[in-house]
């Protein structure tokens, strides 16, 4: 694989830099500052590609884009050491880098031993856990997303005068689905994409129940009098802060 050929580079790399400290002068970083600004531009790129992949291969349940994904993190690592190496250097201290480095190739050999893991468990037929490839705030996005929805069902109930399961649904479908565009349904850039309305349903209405924001009866939900007011107190604020 390739991470454990970058791990031991870079963790060779590291070891004789130290062994240099110890018996030798190591040369200080020629143009520090050049280095400082391209490999920040690297970083920079690493990173947008590191999450755009693990995104994209978390929700399409692609193993091998959440693999090129942990290469950019290793990228991230690399770009990372030799910045805070080349600033060291400034100030005359020339053996951070290769400390640093050591580090960062035990994490790669570890990136790349766990990853080694998912694929043979892949091989051999068990399911991969894909949840734990979330970028930072996406659990906290996906909750806000299930708040929207929440939200959304008390208005429908509320200013539509929907009531039914199938009634919601459609709506729900129809509001946070957008029409099918290739690259953006391809990504599930879109609110509402890769939730299953229908699916989900009970788990939407099941809080709203909980919290007496709606009731049920027969097959059609109604608000209640604190569901109403919620109402109210969402979009009068949605409005408060528009007209700011």
């Amino acid at each position: 694989s390739m991470m454990f050929i970058t791990a031991l580079s870079v963790g060779y790399e590291s070891i004789t830099k130290i062994i240099e400290a110890l018996t030798a002068t190591i040369p200080p970083i020629s143009m520090p500052y050049l280095v400082i600004a391209v490999e920040g531009i690297a970083l920079v790129a690493a990173a947008v590609l590191h999450f755009y992949q693990r995104y994209v291969g978390k929700n399409n349940g692609s193993l091998a884009l959440i693999s090129q994904s942990i290469d950019s993190k290793n990228h991230i690592y690399v770009a990372a050491a030799v910045i805070i190496g080349a600033v060291f250097s400034i100030f005359g201290i020339h053996f951070v880098d290769a400390l640093i480095g050591a580090f960062v190739a035990i994490r790669i050999f570890i990136d790349g031993f766990g990853l080694s893991k998912e694929a043979f468990s892949s091989i051999k037929g068990e399911e991969t856990d894909f949840s734990k490839y979330e970028i930072p705030f996406e659990r906290q996005w996906r909750l806000n997303k299930l708040e929207t929805f929440k939200t959304w069902i008390l208005y429908l109930i509320k200013e539509d005068n929907l009531s039914t399961k199938e009634e919601l649904i459609s709506s729900l479908e129809r509001t946070f689905k957008w029409k099918y565009t290739p690259t953006l349904s391809g990504f599930r850039f879109g609110i509402g994409e890769g939730f299953d309305f229908e699916k989900e349903f009970d788990n939407l209405i099941k809080p709203l129940l909980e919290e007496n924001f709606i009731i049920k009866k027969g097959e059609n939900f109604f608000l209640t009098e604190e569901g109403k007011s919620r109402v109210d107190r969402i979009f009068k604020s949605i409005r408060y802060h528009q007209s700011e």
